[in-house]
């Protein structure tokens, strides 16, 4: 039997999440209760109302436990696991169970990493398309039982059952944990029956997305001024809020992406993230010299972009 400990949770809030892991019991590998956190491997900790500096002494107080920062800003803070908070504050169902299903115990020859304070690519899945990328053999790739893919990188084309949406438990983990089998075409062909090509440039954009969470890449800041010098596909890059919006004013602008954020009215990690997936794909600059396009962007502007980027996601959906 797991124990879970909840931190900073109202008692409401604490009635949420047993009620979902209640529902949750049969999905689950192993029985989980909530506990007190002396008793508790796992010590779940709500961050929505939390300074850095609330953060960094809960960390000290609690060094022997595995911490989960829970919250809607659970990117901005250094957690061995995140959880992300639902605006209907009930928590996900599905992300509970890929949260408890992950867990290793910190002792684990096979502990997930501490996230760092930057986004390496290197810890993440992502590390693995970026090396088969280049590859003329093919691939098949596992996480556990649960998720195959694969690869034929001369064709830029991947082969999944499920959508990238789905796969954030595989962009979300180490690449030890990942299986990856060089196969011949005949065994590509015979495993991909029926199961329609999508874009490898469009997954590597997406892993790049979910598991950059909000942090700058190693030596980079948000401060730091941008240029987008060539623009991304869009129709395969959905998952980002507003990416139109971003896109237009990264290519017309050479400022920081704090200002970006300001200027779009989008949230600063998503403009990280956004320009993350950029960058290493080779589209983004690094200038010293600042130029804003001063031009006010219209109303009518504003809402043709928010219809194009919501016909974009519901056809990444289907």
């Amino acid at each position: 039997m797991k124990k879970l400990a909840l931190l900073e949770f109202s008692q409401i809030e604490q009635d949420r999440l047993s009620a979902v892991l209640d529902l949750s019991t049969m999905a689950l590998d192993e029985d989980w209760l909530i506990a007190p956190i002396q008793v508790s491997e796992l010590l779940m900790v709500n961050v929505s109302a939390l300074t850095q500096q609330a953060w960094k002494a809960i960390q000290q107080g609690y060094s022997g436990k595995t911490l989960v920062a829970y919250g809607e800003n659970s990117e901005l803070f250094s957690a061995h696991y995140r959880f992300y908070k639902k605006m209907s504050g009930t928590p996900s169902r599905q992300l509970l169970i890929e949260l408890l299903n992950q867990y290793q115990p910190l002792n684990s020859q096979r502990q997930a990493p501490i996230a760092k304070e930057y986004f390496d690519p290197e810890q993440y899945f992502l590390s693995v398309l970026q090396r088969i990328t280049g590859e003329q053999k093919n691939y098949c790739c596992q996480l556990g039982n649960q998720i195959t893919l694969y690869f034929a990188p001369k064709q830029q084309s991947y082969y999944c059952a499920f959508s990238p949406t789905m796969l954030k438990s595989l962009f979300l983990s180490h690449p030890d944990k990942v299986r990856l089998q060089s196969i011949s075409d005949a065994e590509l062909a015979s495993a991909i029956q029926g199961v329609p090509a999508k874009s490898l440039q469009g997954l590597l954009w997406q892993a790049t997305i979910i598991a950059s969470q909000g942090r700058c890449l190693e030596n980079q800041k948000s401060s730091d001024i941008v240029h987008l010098e060539y623009w991304p596909d869009i129709s395969q890059h959905s998952n980002v809020k507003n990416s139109l919006a971003i896109a237009t004013f990264m290519n017309h602008n050479a400022v920081s992406m704090e200002l970006i954020a300001r200027y779009t009215e989008c949230q600063l990690s998503d403009v990280i993230d956004f320009h993350n997936a950029c960058y290493l794909q080779g589209l983004i600059d690094h200038t010293q010299a600042f130029y804003l396009h001063k031009k006010e962007v219209s109303a009518d502007t504003r809402k043709l972009r928010k219809t194009i980027s919501q016909g974009l996601r519901l056809r990444i959906a289907a």
